[in-house]
């Protein structure tokens, strides 16, 4: 083809249409899979799961996203994205949806709301309470008024 196009002797039309069979051939090739898409894919689904757990046994504690993050080895910005990506849901709108989902099965074994909304309100402010506890400010004003938590 080299030798033909360098001579005396060139028909346009040949040239045109070796190079439109040329460019057809090259664009009805399929690419390669990329290399690291199925690892990729795999990676985020396990930083995803190994989340989950992590919020399952810290879920009466109140972990940030950089605690979160560094406890499974990556950026909180990554974590993230990668969460929202991999649920549709944010890390804050997963705790808090099972955290709901816990309560609401323990109303089934609760005979008072009452109890249930204190003793949960008591338990997401553990560390809340420790906190204030050097102050005379209760951190659940209403559970402390309450007539029936505690008894």
């Amino acid at each position: 083809m080299a030798r033909y196009l360098r001579s005396d002797d060139v028909d346009p039309l040949f040239v045109d249409e070796t190079a439109s069979t040329l460019v057809r051939d090259v664009l009805e090739q399929k690419p390669a899979p990329a290399r690291g898409r199925r690892t990729t894919a795999a990676a985020h689904y396990e930083l995803t799961e190994a989340a989950k757990e992590e919020i399952v046994e810290s879920i009466s504690e109140t972990l940030s996203l950089a605690q979160l993050a560094s406890s499974l080895g990556t950026s909180p910005f990554h974590l993230g994205r990668i969460f929202h990506t991999q649920t549709g849901f944010t890390l804050h709108q997963y705790r808090k949806q099972l955290r709901l989902r816990l309560a609401l099965d323990r109303l089934g074994a609760e005979s008072s709301l009452s109890m249930l909304a204190c003793d949960s309100a008591l338990q997401a402010t553990a560390t809340s309470r420790t906190r204030s506890a050097a102050s005379s400010v209760s951190p659940h004003p209403p559970c402390a008024a309450a007539t029936d938590c505690g008894s």
